[in-house]
């Protein structure tokens, strides 16, 4: 079992201050990963299963359905190219993420449309004794100008590992109660921390 939350900091120019901290949404593509790893050879490359992209969103996914709730593997409303921004020092790459609509017997994953994803440095991302993964994700400034951001999804790299492009599947999910005006004169960072519970 896992749990996780994203503390959200701004910088205006005195440094980064907490703004947000709430529960995150871990996804069945978090499981998948796993699994994968777990059944791994040993010559495998381990970053390919660690969280390796995240995609910023202007909608929220619908969780009306009970059975929809961690079963899904997009976000709603992925911005284009174009809203990341320029002269970025973030890398924002085109790739087809991994998806699955088959719910209730075992998935059978493909690729999805072309998606924008942001990489993350693998520095970025830690680990403590406690079996809990962080990963800072920064938005600099230059990053998604006046975008009303609603939502943010977490991929990891390259789970199936033997694709030479990487196919990152949804990992972890945050939708966001009111849109976060992301402004040039402003940087964001998301703090992401997933636990794996012992249940």
């Amino acid at each position: 079992m896992h749990s996780g939350k994203v503390s959200i900091f701004s910088d205006s120019g005195n440094g980064y201050e907490l703004v947000s901290e709430d529960r995150n949404i871990v996804v069945k593509g978090m499981g998948y990963t796993i699994a994968n790893l777990m059944t791994s050879d040993e010559n495998d490359l381990l970053v390919n299963y660690k969280p390796g992209y995240f995609e910023l969103g202007i909608s929220s996914v619908d969780f009306s359905s009970v059975s929809t709730s961690a079963y899904f593997y997009e976000v709603s409303s992925g911005i284009s190219l174009s809203s990341y921004g320029n002269d970025l020092d973030t890398e924002i790459k085109q790739l087809y993420p991994l998806i699955s609509q088959r719910f209730n017997s075992t998935p059978v994953f493909t690729a999805s449309s072309a998606k924008y994803l942001a990489d993350i440095p693998e520095e970025r991302i830690t680990f403590s004794n406690n079996d809990e993964i962080r990963i800072r994700i920064f938005l600099e400034k230059n990053m998604a100008p006046n975008v009303s951001i609603r939502e943010i999804g977490l991929y990891s790299r390259n789970p199936i590992n033997e694709y030479k492009v990487d196919k990152p599947i949804l990992i972890a999910y945050k939708a966001f109660q009111k849109n976060l005006i992301k402004t040039p004169q402003i940087k964001l960072m998301f703090e992401w921390s997933i636990k794996l519970i012992d249940v």
